[in-house]
């Protein structure tokens, strides 16, 4: 589930670690680009079945996903992941897959009770 990203987002260093394949001004600059949005006010506007999984470390960075978050989306089910942080589906990429595949076993079986 996270070829993609990890095929192209992160690099190998040569003391066995991996890091972040852009330079550190683009990473940051996301955090500065996105400080004016206004998607946590429309987070009460969301309608359809969300899965939130949060972490509660702060491993190399802190979770950017606040509590208030499940509490605030109308439809929210929340799961937290104690110790990960910002990087949870590489830290935890089991518990992502197996959250991942029950939310789409389970929209799967929303859908077929729909028709």
């Amino acid at each position: 589930m996270f070829a993609g990203w990890l095929d192209s987002g992160v690099i190998a260093t040569d003391d066995g670690g991996v890091e972040l394949s852009c330079p550190p001004w683009v990473e940051a600059s996301v955090f500065t680009e996105t400080r004016g949005s206004t998607a946590a006010q429309d987070l009460a506007h969301v309608s359809c079945p969300t899965w939130i999984a949060r972490a509660t470390g702060d491993r190399g960075l802190r979770s950017t996903c606040p509590p208030q978050v499940a509490q605030t989306i109308p439809t929210a089910s929340e799961t937290v992941i104690e110790g990960s942080g910002h990087f949870l589906p590489l830290e935890n990429v089991g518990v992502v897959v197996t959250l991942l595949n029950a939310a789409l076993d389970h929209m799967g079986k929303a859908s077929s009770s729909d028709g």
